[in-house]
C-alpha cells in the first residue's frame, strides 16, 4: 500500500487541507510534505507530515509547521506559523498532534519523540509496520483463473491509492494454512470484494467456500460488507445465488480505474 496516500483515506472527508514542501534558508528543499488539516465539524486542526524516509531533517519540522487562523472575515481563514503564534491568536484550537506517514524511519524514535515533546508537539507514527498489524480494508475473493485479468490489477490499483488489501498472492506466507488464513482475512477485513465471473460460478471448491464465509459475515455483521463485482456475467448467471442481485459493488466493464473509484466511494461513505 502507498503509505503516503493513506492519510487521505483516514483524514480526507470533512477536512480542509493546505500542503507545502519546507524550504530551508539555504534554498534546500526537504524530502517531505507537510499538511495542515482543519476539521470543519469539530473545528480542530492538526498537522500531517508525509514522505518516504524520515531522517535527521525532522528537526526542521516544528519551525516549518503552519496552522489555520481566523481572519477579520469570520467566514474565511488564512495560515500562519504555528510555533510563532499564541493559541489565542490562532483562535482555532490545534490538537498539537503531528502525524507521520513514512515508508521508513531512519532515526532513533525515542530521540524523535523527546524532540517534539520539547516543542509541546505530540508525534504519532504511521509506518509499514503499523499498517501490517491493522486489519485489511478489502478482502478480494476470486477464482484463480481471474488473477491476471481482474484480481491482481484491482489489488494493485487499490494499494496504490493507500488501501490495505488482503490478496492471497501477497497476504500468505510459506507454511500458512490456506483455509485458516482466508477465514481470518474475511473475518478481519472491513469489506469483502467478490469477483463474480463465469470462472468463479463454475468453481465448486474454494470459490464456493469463500462465498459461504462472505455470506456468513454479511449476515452476522448486518450492514454493508459484501461488494460483488460483476465480470462478464448477467443476472441469469446468478439464478443459484439470487440473493447477490441486490448487492452493489461494481462492474469491470468500464475498467479497473472506474471500478476502484466505485469501491472507494463505498468505503468512504460507509
Amino acid at each position: 500500500m502507498d503509505i503516503k496516500k493513506r492519510f487521505l483515506i483516514e483524514f480526507g472527508p470533512g477536512y480542509n487541507s493546505f500542503s507545502y514542501t519546507p524550504i530551508l534558508k539555504s534554498g534546500k528543499e526537504l524530502n517531505f510534505q507537510i499538511y495542515s488539516l482543519l476539521n470543519l465539524t469539530t473545528y480542530l486542526q492538526f498537522n500531517v507530515v508525509v514522505g518516504d524516509n524520515l531522517d535527521e531533517n525532522y528537526k526542521f519540522i516544528p519551525q516549518s509547521l503552519m496552522a489555520y487562523k481566523r481572519t477579520e472575515d469570520p467566514t474565511k481563514t488564512s495560515v500562519t506559523p504555528l510555533l510563532k503564534q499564541k493559541e489565542d491568536f490562532l483562535n482555532i484550537p490545534h490538537t498539537r498532534n503531528i502525524y507521520f506517514y513514512f515508508n521508513e524511519i531512519s532515526v532513533n524514535e525515542k530521540e524523535l519523540f523527546k524532540f517534539f515533546i520539547s516543542h509541546q508537539l505530540r508525534p504519532i507514527i504511521r509506518t509499514n509496520q503499523y499498517f501490517e498489524e491493522m486489519p485489511a480494508d478489502f478482502f478480494i475473493s476470486h477464482d484463480s483463473r481471474d488473477k491476471d485479468e481482474i484480481a491482481r490489477p484491482l489489488y494493485e490499483e487499490l494499494s496504490k491509492r493507500g488501501y490495505k488489501v488482503w490478496y492471497d498472492e501477497y497476504s500468505l506466507n510459506i507454511g500458512d494454512s490456506l483455509t485458516e488464513s482466508i477465514e481470518r482475512g474475511i473475518s478481519d477485513s472491513k469489506f469483502g470484494i467478490l469477483i463474480l465471473s463465469k470462472n468463479f460460478l463454475s468453481n465448486e471448491k474454494w470459490a464456493k467456500n469463500e462465498l459461504q464465509s462472505l455470506k456468513t459475515k454479511q449476515i452476522i455483521k448486518n450492514e454493508k460488507f459484501l461488494l460483488p463485482v460483476w465480470h462478464g456475467i448477467k443476472p441469469d448467471d446468478l439464478k443459484d445465488n439470487y440473493w447477490l442481485l441486490d448487492k452493489v459493488g461494481g462492474n469491470t466493464d468500464k475498467g479497473i480505474g472506474s471500478l476502484a473509484d466505485n469501491l472507494e466511494r463505498v468505503y468512504k461513505t460507509a
